[in-house]
């Protein structure tokens, strides 16, 4: 039981590492408030030695952080999964608290660490990504085709260009991946709905949504998602001699791609900013604390057991005075940005 983390910082000849058993709900939410708390956050928590990592398949969250290069890799909230409208605003606000910094959502989460750190090769000889592969293999479920009216909520947009250079666009209420280890094949059932040229996800959206654009020309999937890991390039996939490309919240090239038929959601920034706002004025409620009153108050026993990692976990926040006065200048400066 625990909300295990990773954290790392980049010194000048290695790096250091930490581990926390709590805080991977809200590290997001804790670091937000610029290097020097993120910091001294990190250095309060159990050191570990560089090669003592925890195994990627039971870590929740992480951050590295180069001081050098003013780089920052970071994911956490997946018990509570920020969509990409969230994903893309938190890293955007908490740019203005980490001025001139390179903040990016790892969305290949402790690889994406090793890969930034020139272990990877070694991490993946000791984390194998085969049993990544299995367990999500097996969460794999053959997609219904069910294409929605044009002004229904859209769980995953799909589009296709097709061997004739023609664009069509399928709103559906498939989990993309669900979409991407399906059979090629099983796309054909989707002939009789060449309805959409264009599409417009405004009209019942105001977050950004899940796309898939496959190149049948190119063998190329485009993914933009908040949770697929783009580790899912390596996976056995059914679709032989594919190539995939994963933008997390970048829907920058998605217009290119689509000959400028899409239209995306008009995001409420208000809306998501006053929901990041709520998770940045809570982020210091101690999980930790919480799970041993809960248990205590639940058991009837003399005497808990409990695992040395429980234990690791040290509190630091900025106070309420602090966090009200960052968020303030936050607040206006992305308002500017967006005309709100």
């Amino acid at each position: 039981m625990g909300h295990r983390a990773n954290l790392v910082i980049v010194t000048e000849t290695s790096y250091e590492l930490y581990y926390d058993h709590w805080i991977a709900n809200t590290l997001p939410f804790q670091v937000f408030w610029g290097p020097e708390h993120a910091l001294k956050l990190i250095r309060l928590q159990a050191q570990h030695e560089p090669d003592q990592w925890t195994d990627p398949y039971s870590i929740e969250a992480g951050i590295l952080i180069d001081p050098f290069k003013q780089v920052v890799l970071l994911f956490g909230c997946e018990n509570e999964p920020l969509d990409l409208s969230k994903q893309a605003i938190l890293v955007e606000c908490m740019g203005y608290q980490w001025p001139s910094w390179k903040i990016q959502w790892a969305y290949r989460k402790m690889y994406d660490f090793a890969l930034y750190l020139g272990i990877f090769d070694d991490f993946c000889q000791r984390f194998p990504l085969i049993y990544d592969r299995k367990e999500r293999m097996a969460q794999v479920e053959p997609p219904q085709f069910q294409v929605l009216a044009a002004d229904a909520r859209v769980l995953t947009l799909l589009s296709i260009r097709f061997n004739d250079g023609q664009v069509y666009f399928f709103p559906l209420h498939e989990d993309v991946f669900n979409l991407l280890y399906t059979p090629l094949q099983a796309f054909d059932g989707l002939h009789p709905h060449l309805i959409y040229q264009t599409f417009d996800l405004s009209l019942m959206h105001k977050e950004l949504v899940d796309c898939l654009h496959l190149d049948l020309q190119q063998q190329v999937v485009h993914v933009w998602s908040a949770d697929i890991n783009p580790n899912l390039q390596l996976l056995p996939h059914p679709w032989p001699g594919w190539r995939l490309h994963h933008y997390g919240y970048d829907f920058n090239q998605y217009q290119q791609l689509v000959d400028q038929q899409v239209t995306l959601p008009i995001v409420d920034y208000a809306a998501a900013w006053d929901a990041i706002k709520t998770n940045l004025f809570n982020s210091d409620q101690n999980q930790a604390f919480n799970f041993f009153t809960e248990i205590i108050a639940q058991s009837k026993a003399q005497s808990i057991q409990i695992y040395p990692d429980t234990l690791k976990h040290h509190e630091y926040h900025l106070s309420l005075e602090q966090r009200e006065a960052l968020l303030a200048a936050t607040e206006a400066a992305f308002r500017q940005a967006h005309g709100l």
